[in-house]
């Protein structure tokens, strides 16, 4: 599973690449936040740590940060902040129902690091870089509590595929161009995206892996 993010350009290159120029677009950045279209050379996003959301504003598309990893009042102090959720859970869940009617956001990335246990050793793994065949960003689908003024429980969690769509890796709900926008919007029924999401970017020709000790952020990280 994703355990970390790259976003390698700022709020205005992802802009253009998740909605229409003709598009009203709002952006608001946290202070000393890059909205350069360059490569900005961060290093990698891990759990806990800020990362760049967009979410459906009234005035159209917005960017907040927040916390990767979402502590439920229910749960502070008890359980690890969640950092991946089921995207089936997330839509069927009684607990997640407030959270799916005003927390959807996007996050982008140019790709993400993963995990992966090495089948000649159970205690060896070694990490993998995914991103799109295409070169161009990706946008993930998750659920965020951000509040205004902030919450201790303010956070993000991101939204994986059914457990049965994918064997290994790619699994997270990754949407480009008119998906992603669509997951914005704040009519779109769970039932609904379990049908129209669900399968979307999952075939394996649309992704890249390579090993991530050969990649120029990894190596920043």
């Amino acid at each position: 599973m994703c355990d970390r993010l790259a976003q390698l350009h700022g709020a205005s290159a992802y802009l253009h690449e998740l909605a229409p120029l003709d598009t009203f677009i709002h952006g608001y950045a946290a202070p000393g936040a890059s909205t350069a279209n360059g490569p900005t050379h961060r290093p990698p996003v891990a759990p806990n740590h800020q990362v760049m959301v967009f979410i459906q504003g009234p005035n159209g598309v917005e960017t907040r940060h927040v916390r990767w990893g979402w502590s439920p009042m229910w749960s502070m102090g008890t359980r690890p902040p969640l950092t991946h959720l089921p995207l089936k859970t997330a839509s069927s869940s009684k607990a997640f129902r407030q959270m799916w009617r005003v927390g959807r956001v996007l996050v982008a990335a140019d790709g993400w690091f993963e995990s992966a246990r090495l089948t000649a050793s159970k205690d060896r793994t070694r990490t993998l870089y995914f991103r799109h065949s295409s070169g161009r960003p990706v946008f993930l689908a998750g659920l965020a509590q951000i509040s205004e003024p902030a919450s201790g429980c303010d956070g993000l969690v991101l939204l994986s595929l059914d457990e049965t769509a994918l064997a290994g890796h790619q699994r997270l709900l990754a949407l480009q161009g008119a998906e992603a926008m669509k997951w914005l919007d704040p009519a779109l029924e769970p039932a609904q995206a379990i049908e129209e999401l669900s399968g979307c970017l999952q075939e394996s020709a649309a992704f890249t892996c390579s090993p991530a000790r050969h990649h120029a952020v990894h190596k920043r990280y």
